[in-house]
């Protein structure tokens, strides 16, 4: 898969199992991994857009309320699916397993998700009744309409996790994202420490933030786990 960030190309190494630089600046050398969690954002920013918009589009009667529902699944899964080839490296290195996960987040995108919280559904499906039964203003619905570009990120954490476990870091840690307010989940969730990957609540889960999360994970080798924390309940 050969992406671009800012003037250079890059493609995943299947050797090294990360990104390197194949065009322009710095040709040869590998991404940083802040790169690459800053081309997972701009990518859904560059995809926002086009979702945001059929809000107008339905406001207009431009499209139905079918056609809006119908464009805004495409665009929804488009970004999930450009976020599970950022993280395992290109549409190729997709395996069936992953498509699975990236299928079970869409959805909950889609008609099944349910805030764990407050019980209520948030699939595109009932946003659709909400907007016939009147209940969404313009504003609203774009504000609704992002969230689920952010969703994205559920399916690059996912993919992610599972990568980054198959190179042999089988741990990680939450680091709080760069802002200056973090739900209390969040803040709950960094003061963990080290923990296995299949035990790490991913960014925008099971937090209050939800899809505007911000948070990453760090993975780490066991050894460097071990080390972090002394020893003391990694492996809880």
């Amino acid at each position: 898969m050969l992406l671009d960030f800012a003037d250079r190309q890059f493609k995943w190494d299947t050797r090294i199992k990360q990104y390197r630089v194949t065009e322009g600046a710095g040709k040869g050398s590998f991404i940083s991994r802040e790169a690459i969690l800053r081309l997972t954002l701009d990518s859904i920013e560059n995809n926002k857009g086009n979702l945001v918009g059929l809000a107008d589009e339905l406001a207009n009667q431009r499209i139905t309320l079918k056609e809006f529902q119908l464009e805004a699944a495409k665009q929804v899964r488009l970004i999930h699916t450009q976020q599970a080839a950022i993280a395992a490296g290109g549409f190729d290195r997709v395996t069936p397993e992953m498509w699975l996960s990236v299928a079970r987040e869409l959805q909950r995108q889609y008609r099944t998700g349910r805030n764990i919280e407050t019980g209520q559904r948030y699939g595109l499906k009932w946003l659709c009744e909400d907007i016939k039964n009147g209940k969404v203003s313009l504003p609203q619905l774009k504000q609704r309409l992002a969230l689920y570009a952010n969703s994205g990120k559920a399916s690059f954490w996912e993919i992610d996790t599972q990568v980054q476990f198959n190179k042999g870091l089988t741990h990680g840690i939450r680091k709080l994202g760069a802002t200056h307010r973090h739900c209390v989940p969040c803040l709950l969730y960094a003061s963990y420490g080290p923990q296995p990957l299949t035990s790490i609540i991913r960014p925008t889960q099971q937090c209050d933030c939800g899809p505007n999360c911000v948070c990453t994970i760090f993975a780490m080798s066991i050894e460097d786990a071990i080390a972090m924390s002394g020893g003391v309940g990694i492996l809880a």
